[in-house]
């Protein structure tokens, strides 16, 4: 975040706070805490997987937090590394520099240290299942989908993944994250009216007149 963006929020905050009664600001930010699945469930499959964004909305998710990179060819994918050493089969190789045919060639896995998921500590995979990484259109897909089969409204999280020194590629994944949420095929789905919380600054509430 720059530092620009960073004090435009701090003087959101701070005249939200100053036209707010103490009696409003003393009270709960929520009814109840907001579950923002990191990475999906990355304790019990691999993380960044569709397979674990759909394992964290089972669980009870709220939102679901797709970490986004651009491939050469110009497609947001879903990873929270640049190089893909850790967690896909892929070796020392940054996903930039790949095209998503290339990217998809390859096989997602666990980083497998503390805090992640292996097979020997979850019950939902024991290491032969074959896991890919997906792409940010194939997570809202997903997201859109359930809303319009089910009426269940999840909240996606996306954070997009700069690399220093590249203006170009850090104003391009920028534009393209922005495009994604707002294709015409999701209507305004992603615009987050449906949702029941709504993110204002560094906090969320009920309501922006906190």
């Amino acid at each position: 975040m720059t530092s620009r963006m960073k004090a435009l929020l701090s003087g959101v905050f701070l005249l939200g706070t100053l036209a707010a009664p103490l009696s409003a600001l003393a009270a709960p930010l929520v009814e109840r805490p907001i579950v923002i699945a990191h990475r999906g469930a990355s304790g019990y499959l691999p993380e960044h997987t569709m397979e674990a964004y759909r394992l964290a909305v089972q669980m009870g998710a709220d939102f679901i937090e797709p970490d986004l990179f651009m491939t050469s060819d110009g497609v947001l994918v879903a990873r929270h590394d640049r190089n893909l050493n850790a967690t896909t089969t892929g070796g020392s190789v940054n996903i930039d520099t790949l095209t998503l045919a290339e990217v998809k060639a390859l096989d997602a896995k666990s980083r497998g240290s503390s805090g992640y998921a292996t097979p020997a500590g979850s019950p939902y995979y024991d290491g032969t299942e074959t896991f890919k990484v997906p792409t940010f259109e194939e997570v809202l897909d997903y997201v859109y989908e359930l809303y319009t089969t089910t009426g269940q409204v999840i909240g996606v999280y996306p954070e997009v993944k700069t690399i220093s020194g590249n203006a170009a590629y850090n104003t391009a994944i920028a534009d393209a994250m922005l495009a994604a949420l707002t294709d015409a095929k999701y209507g305004d789905f992603f615009d987050g009216h449906l949702n029941n919380f709504s993110f204002c600054s560094h906090s969320i509430s009920r309501s922006c007149n906190i």
